[in-house]
């Protein structure tokens, strides 16, 4: 996991960023190594505003000893922001020490919960919630659900593109961070941001609890705490009643899946999302 900055500091933000083996994502990146962020982190010639360029842009492996800085590579593939929110870059050199991720479930999520409502999956992000060191959300997981939306393209075509809703906390600078299970510590997605969606009233996510965020190994032990904007509840109606809907903010991510199915189908990168 990387901490995506400024190559010359002209650009204030930061983002994170993950490295996986090419044949993940697609047979014909085999052998490669990748770097795989957000579309609104680092998009072609920098069209998303706040972005970098990728002539621009850094990866910093901040686990790693003196915390090298790499330049990014090309970008291989992307979708935009209102798709899959995704740029996966070529890394053709990486620091000593460093690895890429091949611990994947392309699985689809399917969480499951206790006869009292907990949710027996978690997920967990794992990337620079502002800018700071490494950092992994250890509370406040214990909920997710994976939820389709259809999009039209430019090309008239239709795409259905799958998101991951959960509680975990993040910040700014968490984008484009890994998304992985908080048991197997395998990937499952990529986090994109924070929106609004509907949920029935008794399983609405509420406000105002407390996260703890444990720092990589050989960080100073204090904790980094902050208030998460999420927590789940899962009390289910009676099956004579009507679930109310309600409207609550989520993180959201994308399927790591859906990603991949999306590379074979648009080889050349997805087009943009048609706006009503």
């Amino acid at each position: 996991v990387v901490k995506i900055k400024s190559a010359r500091g002209l650009n204030p933000n930061s983002g994170s960023g993950f490295i996986v083996k090419g044949e993940v994502l697609s047979d014909r990146w085999r052998g490669k190594r990748l770097l795989v962020t957000n579309f609104h982190v680092i998009s072609p010639g920098a069209v998303f505003d706040g972005s970098f360029a990728p002539e621009q842009a850094e990866a910093v492996f901040s686990a790693l000893q003196n915390q090298p800085e790499v330049r990014v590579g090309e970008i291989l593939w992307c979708s935009p922001f209102d798709a899959h929110d995704c740029t996966i870059l070529d890394m053709p050199a990486l620091p000593d020490g460093a690895c890429a991720l091949d611990l994947v479930n392309f699985a689809e999520p399917n969480p499951r919960f206790h006869p009292d409502g907990r949710a027996i999956g978690q997920l967990n992000v794992i990337g620079h919630p502002q800018g700071n060191p490494l950092a992994m959300a250890t509370r406040g997981t214990d909920w997710y659900e994976l939820r389709a939306e259809t999009k039209t393209l430019v090309d008239e075509s239709e795409l259905d593109i799958e998101y991951l809703f959960y509680n975990s906390p993040t910040q700014p600078g968490s984008s484009g961070s890994p998304v992985v299970d908080a048991c197997t510590l395998e990937l499952v997605g990529l986090h994109h941001a924070s929106r609004s969606a509907k949920f029935p009233e008794s399983r609405r996510p509420e406000l105002s609890r407390q996260a703890e965020i444990s720092r990589r190994p050989g960080t100073p032990q204090r904790a980094m705490r902050y208030r998460s904007k999420y927590r789940a509840r899962h009390n289910k109606p009676a099956p004579s009643q009507k679930a109310r809907m309600v409207t609550a903010k989520v993180n959201e991510g994308l399927w790591l899946q859906d990603i991949k199915n999306a590379v074979a189908r648009f080889p050349d990168g997805v087009p943009n999302v048609r706006t009503p």
